[in-house]
This record gives structure tokens, C-alpha cells and sequence, in this order.
């Protein structure tokens, strides 16, 4: 189902830890092991990791497990990164480190409100890594990577704890300026029911075709508004309102939705882009660029980049109109602003009170004033609604802080 695509990964990105207790389901086949050692999960990705990754896969590499996943799926379907070593490399500090940000689900889980399946965990992750390029990744078996203990309509900080698959953390009186805000289990609906205050079930979407929104299972047929409606390897056929299976290569197209696979609708036929001298019109996945009605090389180091981009996250294009070229991004102490940093540093630039000449710094340390996660060494910037700003501070366990 395409219920879980990048926003599923985002999501077990943020909730995978690198400590406390896992406890299997029954009847699963997982392994009990315990992932807390001194601070858990500073040095998790070594670049040996790929082992670690498959069945079963013991809950302190989840983390690095997956940034690899991801990395897969980005170095195949987009041009941020070179190859796959900068990506695992790199992606830590561009999008935070999944062991470091994602300490919620290990406090969850010493509290008794999850338990973890490390094989499970496996068949999800390889889900996101073989994912399709248009942001298809994750199956059904993400939704059970996790499953919570609380009871429907029971008190919840995140969906997660909720026993019931599916389920929502109702938690609608919280506007986000609060901290530990708790909320309620609520259970999914069925197919054909309303979804205007409900989940559907793990698998369905919920859709807005008119009158009532309706619970969907997105297979052939079924109704829908738009392709993410509808299941992997269907598209949303908007003349019919229906999901149809994708099209074949050759075949007619008006969108890449229609095509199978990661293919895309290239002057009205589906075709692959995905190497050097494929016809394409106007994108190419991976580190390609559609130059002149065919996919080439990203330009290197030191290489014209008149389209305004190269191929490394660690390039920059600048210089004046159509004299453009790739250089190294800015490092510890350069000017920027007008120019990028490298992965892993802050442009002062970006700070809440930036100097009137801006350099590239280390991260900020915890009681910072800061704007966004990424500019904080502990990868969180936490709002405090008596000052009404926000600084860098160490995750707060709720589940030790909240009333349950």
C-alpha cells in the first residue's frame, strides 16, 4: 500500500532508538536484547553495518540500519548524493542522526508501551530500500516493526503505543507548544466507513471522492482521487476516479504515476531514465540530469554546472550567470550565507540572531537559542512556551514526565 511511502520512513526515523529494553512479540520469532550501553548509539554507524542489517535485526543498529535503507533508495532515485558511501557518510548530519534523534521509542519501550520485532523490522526496511522512486517505500509489515500495549481509548504520547494496529493518538488539544502532551488510542475503521475523525486500517487510505470520506483499500477499482489512494503498481485512473494496474514501457501516459515501476511518462510514453543517453524530458533518476533530451553525467569538481547543480553533497555550483562551476562547499570557519556549508556544519546565517558576517560553525550546544533540530549537536531545538523561544536541549523523556 502506498499508506506508508516517505512519510512512514520519516516516522520510523524519528521513532527508532538506540537504547533500552526490546521485547519480542509472541509468536513472532524475535530475540529479546538490550541496547543501553553508557550513551547508546553514538557510534553505531562504522561502516560495517550492512551484516548487522539483515534478519533479525537486534534494535540497536535500527538506526544505522536505517540510514542505509534510505541511502539505497536515495542514491538510486535522486541526485543528492554521489554514490552510497557518501550518503551513509553524510546523511546523519544533513537529516539528523536516526540513533541519536530517535530516542522516543526507546523510552517507550522501557516504560512497557511498545515492544520491538526485530524480523519484522528487517522485511520493512528492505521494503523502503527497494521502494519505488516516487516515494513508495515501507509495506504493511512496518505497521507491526512496533506494537504498543495501551488499550483503545487508553492515554498515548505517539500512535505507536496504541495495541491495535492503526490506530491514532488522538491527542487533538495539543498545539504543539506543550511538551508531554498525551492523548487518547483510538481504533481504525473499517472499508466504506467514515474517515472524516478516524484511521482506516493499516493498508487502506482514506478518500475524499465526494460526500463523506470513505475508508479505500486502493487495489483495482477501488475509488480514489489521486495515485497515492491507490496500491503499489496501480495509479489513479482520474477519468474513472478508480485504481488501475500501471503501465507497461511503451505504453501511452499523461503522468509517471501511470507508469510501472520508476519509470517516467516521457514525451507521453513510459520509459526508463535511470542511465546515461535514456531519453527523457525533463528528469533522470540517480546522479544524472536531463541535458538536451537525454539523461548525462551530474558535472564534477571544477565542471561547468549551468543547470545549478553536481554531484556530490559536497560540491557547491557558483560563480557569475552561465559561468557557473562546481566547488568544494565551505568548511569550519568560512564565510557563508551566499555560499553552502558542509554536511555536519551551520551557517551563523541561520541562527535566530546572526552576526552581521556570517561563518560556518559546529552545531550549537544545549541552551543555544536556535530555529530548527539541525542546527542544535543534540539534533533537538525545544520551544519553551513561558519565553516563547526555542533552544537546544537534551530529548525530555515523556514517559517519566506524563500522566499515565
Amino acid at each position: 500500500m502506498k499508506l506508508l511511502r516517505l512519510a512512514l520512513l520519516a516516522s520510523l526515523s524519528f521513532s527508532f532508538a538506540a537504547c533500552g529494553k526490546v521485547v519480542p512479540l509472541d509468536g513472532d520469532g524475535g530475540v529479546t536484547t538490550d541496547g543501553r550501553s553508557g550513551d547508546a548509539g553514538d557510534d553505531l554507524i562504522d561502516g560495517s553495518v550492512s551484516g548487522a542489517c539483515e534478519a533479525p535485526i537486534a534494535f540497536e543498529d535500527l538506526g544505522a540500519c536505517l540510514t542505509e535503507a534510505q541511502c539505497q533508495q536515495f542514491t538510486r532515485c535522486t541526485s543528492l548524493f554521489k554514490d552510497l558511501d557518501e550518503c551513509t557518510t553524510h546523511l546523519p548530519s544533513l537529516f539528523g542522526d536516526f540513533t541519536s534523534q530517535v530516542r522516543l521509542f526507546g523510552f517507550a519501550i522501557d516504560a512497557g508501551k511498545a515492544n520491538y520485532d526485530p524480523n519484522i523490522a528487517a522485511d520493512c526496511l528492505a521494503s523502503f530500500a527497494t521502494g519505488s522512486c516516487d516515494g513508495d517505500g515501507g509495506d504493511e509489515a512496518c505497521e507491526a516493526v512496533f506494537r504498543g500495549t495501551t488499550p483503545p481509548n487508553g492515554t498515548c504520547l505517539e500512535e505507536f503505543e496504541c495495541a491495535a494496529l492503526g490506530s491514532r493518538c488522538n491527542n487533538e488539544q495539543c498545539d504543539g507548544t506543550i511538551e508531554c502532551c498525551t492523548g487518547t488510542c483510538q481504533s481504525p475503521v473499517g472499508i466504506g466507513q467514515d474517515c472524516s475523525s478516524a484511521p482506516c486500517q493499516p493498508g487502506d487510505v482514506c478518500v475524499f471522492a465526494g460526500g463523506t470520506p470513505s475508508c479505500q483499500p486502493g487495489d483495482t477499482g477501488s475509488e480514489c482521487t489521486a495515485s497515492f489512494e491507490c496500491d503499489d503498481n496501480m495509479f489513479c485512473d482520474l477519468a474513472q476516479g478508480r485504481c488501475a494496474p500501471d503501465r507497461p514501457t511503451g505504453a501511452a501516459c499523461t503522468d509517471r504515476q501511470e507508469c510501472s515501476g520508476d519509470q517516467d511518462c516521457v514525451f507521453g510514453i513510459c520509459g526508463n531514465v535511470d542511465a546515461v543517453g535514456a531519453t527523457c524530458e525533463f528528469n533522470c533518476l540517480g546522479p544524472l540530469q536531463c541535458e538536451n533530451g537525454a539523461c548525462a553525467e551530474l558535472p564534477d569538481l571544477g565542471e561547468a554546472c549551468p543547470a545549478g547543480q553536481c554531484n556530490s553533497i559536497l560540491l557547491d555550483c557558483v560563480g557569475p550567470a552561465a559561468a557557473e562551476i562546481c566547488v568544494a562547499k565551505q568548511g569550519l570557519d568560512d564565510l557563508c550565507g551566499q555560499r553552502q556549508c558542509l554536511p555536519g556544519l551551520v551557517c551563523e546565517a541561520n541562527l535566530p540572531q546572526p552576526p552581521q558576517v556570517t561563518r560556518c560553525i559546529e552545531p550549537l550546544n544545549n541552551g543555544s537559542e536556535c530555529f530548527s533540530d539541525e542546527t542544535c549537536i543534540s539534533q533537538n531545538c525545544a520551544f519553551n512556551s513561558q519565553t516563547q523561544q526555542a533552544f537546544c536541549a537534551e530529548q525530555l523523556d515523556c514517559y517519566t514526565e506524563a500522566p499515565f
